[in-house]
């Protein structure tokens, strides 16, 4: 993908893909980052696509499948001369949907996209020791009952004193923990954790 004039640039690892992305808008990072969190999207692609509507080609930042359809994520600066309503118009003829995003994204919900940037950061610094093995041990010690997030961590620190977080973040990337209220309060040590997907709202 080449950087368009005058845009950012944001560089991630993507666990998705198992390799290195680049986004260029923040409001496609904030998405990207709720995306590798989902344990039912099996396979992401960053900036690898366009669709062609009413004569412009416009880039796809994200490209997904969940258990229910396909969604492609566009940012709203990159449509040229297509309104919203005819990408969407576009995406309906071709059976999936699609998500237009702008700096209004950012207002919204930004706690949650927040958590979820704070724990891929601690993930992909330590993506190297995230081993099946590491990770297997990490759930065997967690309490069976909830517990806090402070809890998981200093219990799994025990066994893995520089990559404890880590474990316990990408636990959590994998959908075997949820975190209570993640859409709503900041990431914290006296943050729920239970096991399994329970409704963070």
């Amino acid at each position: 993908p080449i950087r368009p004039a005058g845009a950012p640039e944001f560089v991630v690892f993507s666990h998705k893909q198992n390799e290195r992305v680049s986004l260029f808008c923040r409001p496609s990072l904030w998405r990207f980052a709720e995306v590798e969190f989902d344990p039912w999207v099996k396979d992401v692609r960053v900036n690898q696509r366009f669709i062609d509507v009413e004569g412009e080609t416009i880039p796809v930042a994200l490209a997904y499948e969940n258990r229910y359809t396909s969604i492609i994520v566009l940012s709203k600066s990159r449509l040229g001369s297509c309104s919203t309503m005819q990408v969407q118009k576009y995406a309906d003829d071709n059976g999936f949907l699609c998500e237009v995003l702008d700096v209004d994204f950012l207002k919204l919900n930004h706690i949650r996209y927040e958590n979820y940037l704070l724990m891929l950061s601690y993930i992909n610094k330590h993506r190297e020791s995230l081993t099946e093995r590491n990770l297997s041990i990490s759930i065997k010690l967690l309490p069976r009952d909830q517990f806090s997030l402070n809890n998981a961590m200093q219990t799994v620190q025990q066994f893995f004193p520089e990559t404890g977080a880590a474990l316990v973040f990408e636990l959590i990337r994998r959908g075997a923990l949820s975190v209570q209220n993640l859409s709503s309060i900041k990431l914290a040590g006296v943050s729920l954790l239970f096991y399994g997907d329970v409704v963070n709202e």
